[in-house]
């Protein structure tokens, strides 16, 4: 049987969906790289990452994208327009 593993529903498209951030784990399985490289990589400021009170850490999908495109020697990608607005809905 085909089981759909957890990170298979992760949206990789390139607006980065509704979310401004990711889990490490989630840019972990982006990049395809161990959570604990990912982690490392924000330990050593390499990979931009935000601490949101004592504990959580989230790292901005355009930050990701930004260190990404420069690692591989490409332009940094078009800032996004980010609608911050609550949505309405019908």
């Amino acid at each position: 049987m085909n089981e759909m593993r957890r990170d298979e529903g992760l949206d990789t498209s390139a607006n980065g969906g509704d979310t401004l951030v990711i889990t490490v784990r989630e840019a972990a399985r982006l990049l395809h790289i161990s959570r604990n490289t990912c982690y490392e990589l924000v330990r050593r400021g390499e990979l931009p990452a935000v601490k949101l009170g004592s504990r959580i850490l989230r790292v901005p999908r355009r930050g990701l994208e930004q260190w990404l495109a420069r690692e591989a020697g490409l332009p940094s990608p078009p800032s996004p327009v980010v609608d911050l607005a609550p949505s309405q809905r019908h």
